[in-house]
């Protein structure tokens, strides 16, 4: 059987139609993906101070950290937080980690 070009275009179409429109029902249109189960929110704790120094920990008490707030002014919208991937992030003027909804009193609002 010979395939003629205009054909083998057609199936190439065709072929790609077929895979985008299994991986928006395979991903439930967009939300998740066919591989990975959506993730579940777990509560995390980024309170670990014992291995900071006393003066680290005062720094974080001075700074009033806290690790959540409802007045929208949270770490993750911080010109100062820092992202490490793992959940928990970090900060530019105090040691250990910080909740992302976590806040303190040097806020500064990213641009």
């Amino acid at each position: 059987m010979k395939i003629t070009r205009r054909k083998f275009i057609g199936n190439i179409a065709l072929g790609g139609a077929a895979v985008a429109t299994f991986s928006l029902v395979a991903c439930k249109g967009g939300k998740g993906t066919a591989t990975t189960p959506e993730k579940k929110t777990e509560a995390l704790a980024c309170d670990d101070v014992s291995k900071l120094t006393e003066a680290e920990k005062k720094t974080r008490t001075a700074l009033k950290y806290v690790e959540s707030t409802s007045d929208g002014k949270t770490c993750e919208s911080c010109t100062l937080y820092v992202d490490n991937g793992s959940g928990c992030g970090g900060c530019k003027i105090m040691k250990g980690s910080v909740h992302p909804k976590g806040s303190c009193a040097s806020y500064s609002k990213k641009a």
